[in-house]
């Protein structure tokens, strides 16, 4: 479901400010839990590729324009990412090898 969303965004399928369906129709759609859409649009979410309220459907992020040429690529904030993530970004490149 990730890979398909993710190819979706990146086809121009889904545009930054989009939204989505909700995860009720969705796991209608694919056949799936709603729990796994749930647990999809979260991941997303932390990777930076949707904007998540509570309450609303979820978003797909700005930032996610497509160049022409050049394929879209998320931006990952550091607030997005968990302690150890972040602690992982303070360390020389060498020892994350």
């Amino acid at each position: 479901i990730i890979a398909a969303i993710k190819a979706q965004i990146h086809s121009g399928a889904y545009r930054p400010g989009d939204r989505l369906p909700s995860s009720r129709a969705f796991a209608a759609e694919w056949g799936a839990s709603r729990t796994t859409v749930t647990a999809a649009y979260n991941q997303l979410n932390a990777e930076g590729y949707l904007i998540i309220r509570h309450g609303t459907r979820a978003v797909v992020a700005p930032g996610l324009e497509r160049k022409s040429g050049e394929a879209p690529v998320a931006t990952i904030s550091p607030r997005n990412l968990s302690a150890f993530a972040q602690r992982l970004l303070t360390l020389p490149p060498t020892a994350l090898a």
